[in-house]
């Protein structure tokens, strides 16, 4: 099966972080272009399916009318430091291009990603707010895409070796 583009979206979040990660090492494997979407907006906006073309191919896509050069400015900056997290730069094996979208995260993900492409999407452990707010993204995407989609879970947090509760006992005792 070709797939013509990865299109992964990113938030910041570590499960987004890896899904990102994910998705490079497809778009190398599959030489394919990789897509990266970033959702500013929590609710997004009744706009068109329609983003923001920033990156490598400035202009390809047509501007949002919706975003506010602020919110493209956060989008691009919080796909720049994702890539600078995670490789130091921006990545040379495979064409970037990068989407800010005014759409909420889901709508955006389905909406860029075509019949023929791969969407990558996070399985976040949000909270309950966050949850509430935006629902689950990846069941969205798996839901309503039409292309075949990668969920990558959320690593797994660092286990303490003592808990808040033993901190603050010690806190008081001073040890």
């Amino acid at each position: 099966m070709s797939t013509s583009r990865v299109v992964v979206g990113v938030d910041g979040s570590p499960a987004s972080l890896r899904a990102l990660w994910v998705a490079a090492e497809e778009a190398k494997r599959r030489d394919a272009p990789l897509y990266v979407v970033n959702s500013p907006a929590i609710f997004g906006r009744s706009a068109p399916a329609v983003a923001a073309g920033l990156g490598p191919m400035p202009g390809v896509l047509p501007i949002d009318p919706q975003l506010t050069e602020a919110e493209r400015d956060r989008g691009m900056l919080t796909v720049e430091d994702a890539f600078i997290e995670l490789f130091g730069g921006w990545p040379t094996e495979a064409p970037v291009q990068v989407l800010v979208s005014a759409l909420a995260p889901g709508p955006a993900l389905v909406n860029t990603a075509g019949p023929d492409d791969l969407l990558v999407v996070g399985r976040s452990r949000g909270g309950l707010m966050r949850r509430l707010i935006s629902g689950p993204i990846s069941k969205y995407c798996v839901a309503f895409a039409r292309c075949p989609v990668l969920v990558v879970p959320a690593p797994l947090a660092p286990q303490r070796s003592y808990s808040a509760r033993q901190l603050r006992r010690r806190a008081r005792n001073g040890r």
